[in-house]
């Protein structure tokens, strides 16, 4: 009956709500639990964006030293190949031992070993700069034919004889072969980086 004493002596008082209990019921709001869950997903989103948006930050110096070593590559492969069979020719033409005097010495093997140096250095002044336009073997030998027409102007119609102090574009009965040398390297040279950019870009 109200008003009687309960075991503990005291009148029997109604429950009052605890503080996590006015958290639950505030959270339970409808128009409360749409906007957290607005918050959350415009948090999640944001999140996502910056992920994707640094990713190809992080991912750019492997990309780019990739290219680069490709292109490398392609280089002085193609150079080592198209110095090969142009260093046959110059052997045959007798013009290694020219070719070493610009160190001093007449040493054919001297002669062959800077050819093959030079070679790879031409090689490497296609390849790294120009690599995208070498997209197939035609296009390749074509643009090959043309870098070992511009070399043969530049080599031994002006740069060899400044070195070895003769006058420049002097047209003497070797240079007939020295053009189809340098033109036969020029195609060796960029067909054989086509073929190394496209194992690269196979692997």
């Amino acid at each position: 009956m109200p008003g009687l004493p309960t075991k503990a002596g005291l009148p029997q008082t109604k429950p009052r709500p605890t503080p996590a209990r006015y958290v639950s019921t505030f959270t339970e709001q409808p128009l409360l639990q749409a906007y957290l869950s607005k918050v959350s997903s415009s948090a999640s989103t944001k999140g996502n964006t910056t992920m994707s948006a640094t990713s190809p930050v992080a991912h750019q110096p492997h990309a780019v030293t990739h290219h680069l070593a490709r292109r490398i590559s392609a280089g002085v492969t193609g150079g080592i190949a198209g110095g090969l069979v142009f260093g046959v020719l110059m052997a045959m033409m007798g013009i290694l031992p020219m070719i070493a005097s610009m160190i001093g010495s007449n040493s054919p093997l001297v002669g062959l070993g800077i050819h093959m140096v030079i070679s790879i250095l031409i090689g490497l002044g296609l390849t790294v700069p120009f690599a995208g336009l070498l997209k197939t073997y035609r296009r390749g030998a074509l643009i090959g034919m043309a870098y070992g027409a511009l070399w043969w102007v530049l080599g031994p119609l002006l740069i060899m004889p400044m070195m070895l102090g003769m006058p420049p574009f002097r047209v003497n009965a070797t240079a007939g072969w020295s053009l189809m040398g340098h033109l036969i390297y020029g195609i060796i040279l960029a067909v054989v980086a086509v073929r190394v950019l496209k194992h690269a870009d196979e692997r």
